[in-house]
């Protein structure tokens, strides 16, 4: 099985998805972040490279030379400083075709980029399902009718927030809108 390469942020997500993804029988090459991702991750993949963000050929320069034909995005990354991004060439390339500055339009950017450069970025849960919830209830609670309703409103107004890339949050009560 090729090796997997995890493009790691903040968080605990990174770390359980490289535990997963090794329990699943494949080997990750991760590349963190500096001053994001724990330190741990290191311990828990076959190959580890630290870049500074923006450096993208960095990144995909690890990946390759790792194996990967393929990596995932895990964990957050906090928005950026003019100051702490340290940009190499195609970073610069990157950041200079961008059309806004939205999290969806720089990711989508970015991937492309990576892709250009022989490393295709793919869905994290798909290689590593158990990490999702079952479906269906997790508590004793079952929605109500009048909740289902809300939480269809809820996903259709945050479909249309991430199409036009603004927007994390939607709170809906009794089929109105209250805040996004």
């Amino acid at each position: 099985m090729e090796p997997i390469g995890l493009v790691a942020g903040s968080g605990r997500f990174p770390v359980l998805f490289a535990r997963a993804a090794a329990a699943a029988g494949r080997t990750v090459v991760a590349v963190g972040h500096e001053g994001e991702t724990d330190p741990g991750l290191e311990r828990e993949v076959a190959r580890f490279a630290w870049v500074r963000l923006g450096q993208l050929g960095r990144i995909a320069e690890a990946l390759r030379a790792g194996g990967c034909r393929e990596a995932v995005f895990c964990g957050g990354l906090r928005k950026v400083r003019l100051f702490d991004l340290r940009p190499d060439w195609l970073g610069v390339k990157v950041l200079a075709g961008l059309r806004g500055f939205g999290d969806d339009t720089a990711l989508r950017a970015i991937a492309e980029a990576l892709e250009r450069e022989g490393v295709r970025i793919v869905p994290a849960l798909p290689l590593v399902p158990d990490l999702l919830a079952p479906a269906g209830p997790i508590g004793r609670r079952r929605l109500t009718d009048e909740q289902r309703s809300d939480a269809g409103v809820g996903l259709a107004v945050a479909r249309s927030l991430g199409a036009i890339d603004v927007g994390q949050t939607v709170v809906v009560k009794r089929g109105v809108v209250l805040a996004v």
